[in-house]
Order: structure tokens, then sequence, then C-alpha cells
């Protein structure tokens, strides 16, 4: 939740206004500024308790949602991916699941992954299409289509996003992005 803060519900490096369609520079879309970074196997570590098998206790929705982002902070994006896709699968209808589903396409595009970004993408759009996050989603999405080369495809998301969500700084960046040469 701090991270998304931050970044004003979208990362920043993502919302960049490139001259050209190219890609980031990696890890540009996870740099978030943030002291002391923990160690992932301190941030997996979990309290023992004696109500669950092999003693460990559940966490809550949010408990595992920050857990998952802890990781990405911490530099972690393989385990951040990791745990957000054992977010979804065990809190599909959470609240946080469109946010969730954002950020496994953010590591993904981090990490130069341009078609497993559009499938997460996709993936979050779909299957949560009245979530917070659908306007970042789309122009992300557009932006993984481009770097994979398909700039048509890029063009009618980022047109899709102007026209169904006018009023948000992700179609005012669609449309920056439509008018370059």
């Amino acid at each position: 939740a701090e991270l998304e803060a931050r970044a004003g519900g979208a990362p920043a490096a993502a919302l960049s206004r490139p001259a050209a369609i190219a890609p980031a520079a990696p890890g540009a879309a996870l740099e978030v500024s943030l002291a002391p970074r923990p160690s992932a196997a301190a941030i997996e570590e979990t309290e023992l308790g004696d109500d669950e098998p092999g003693g460990v206790a559940p966490a809550s929705e949010q408990e595992a949602y920050d857990r998952a982002l802890a990781l990405l902070r911490a530099g972690e994006p393989a385990a951040a991916e990791s745990a957000l896709a054992a977010f979804l699968a065990a809190h599909g209808s959470s609240d946080l699941a469109d946010n969730a589903g954002f950020w496994i396409g953010e590591v993904r595009l981090a990490r130069g992954d341009s078609a497993g970004a559009v499938a997460a993408y996709r993936d979050m759009v779909e299957r949560y299409p009245g979530g917070n996050k659908v306007p970042d989603a789309l122009y992300k999405l557009g932006h993984a289509l481009a770097l994979g080369g398909d700039l048509d495809g890029a063009g009618l998301i980022w047109r899709e996003l102007a026209q169904r969500f006018p009023a948000s700084v992700a179609a005012e960046r669609a449309l920056e992005r439509l008018a370059q040469p």
C-alpha cells in the first residue's frame, strides 16, 4: 500500500514520458527508495502459531499482499511474483486482487518479459474490469505491446483507455504517447 501511495497508484517510472517507445531501464518500474531493505528470508518468515498444521499461522489478505510488495521493495522480483501469484490463488476475490495482478505485470515488464507482462495486464483487466488499477494496467498493456513491436495494438489499447477513463492520469499519458511520431 505504501509503495502504491508513493507512486500515486502507479509506478512513477511507468508513467514517464519517453521520447520514443523504448524499453525502460531494467528495474525502473520497481525503483522505490526505502531503507533499510530487509532480506527476502526476513520477509518470508512468518509467525508460528499452534492452531494450524505445521505451526504456521494463516496470513490475512492485507498481510499477504503487504508481504508480496515488501519482497518487491527488497529487490526480490522472482519471490515477489510468486507471492503475488499465491495471493491471487488464495484471495482472488479480494479488493486487492487487481492490484496484485497489476504488480505481476510490473515485475515481468521490469525484467524485460514484455509478452509475460502483456499476459498479466490482460488477465488483470479481464478478471477485474471494475478494479481501481484498470486504467494503469491498460496504459502498461499498451506500453508492453509497443515494446514487443505491436505498435498498432498499443494504439488500440491507448485509445480504448482514453475513451473508457478520460479523466485518468493514465489516459492523459496514453494520449501523449499516441501523439508521438
